[in-house]
């Protein structure tokens, strides 16, 4: 039986990178025998309401974006009682979140990641009404650093 896949993609992301790649993507993933739900985001926020109202309906989720939107993806999922797995396909500037769980930044490479890896279990913790899994900073002059 086919797996359902919603892929929630930040077109913006790293200076329009995640558009140029988005058919390649949808194309392996489909290659390898899933249906597709394809959702692009247009503003900040999106990403959240799109997991929240789609997420449940798919077999797993693949975030297509940089750190702030996987960040908006996790978010959906919590505060919409999703357990799926997710997968992230890096596409912003920085990746630092995407780094810091060795995933790669070759783009072919990580899709064969997703399709045949296992699962792996991260922390997610929160501050007041938002949830991390990276890093968080906070305080009047707070300042977060990236490597």
């Amino acid at each position: 039986m086919k797996k359902r896949l919603l892929i929630v993609a930040n077109p913006c992301s790293g200076k329009g990178r995640a558009r140029k790649y988005i058919g390649k993507i949808v194309n392996w993933f489909t290659k390898a025998d899933y249906i597709i739900n394809l959702c692009f985001t247009t503003c900040h926020g999106e990403a959240q309401t799109l997991v929240g109202e789609l997420g449940k309906d798919n077999d797993f989720i693949v975030c297509v974006g940089g750190d702030g939107t996987v960040n908006e993806v996790i978010n959906g999922m919590i505060e919409n009682n999703i357990q799926k797995p997710i997968g992230y396909i890096p596409m912003g500037c920085t990746n630092d979140f995407a780094s810091s769980l060795g995933i790669s930044k070759n783009v072919k490479k990580t899709v064969k990641q997703i399709i045949n890896g296992e699962p792996k279990s991260i922390d997610v913790c929160k501050v007041n009404d938002r949830y991390f899994a990276y890093v968080a900073s906070f305080g009047l002059f707070a300042k977060s650093s990236s490597t």
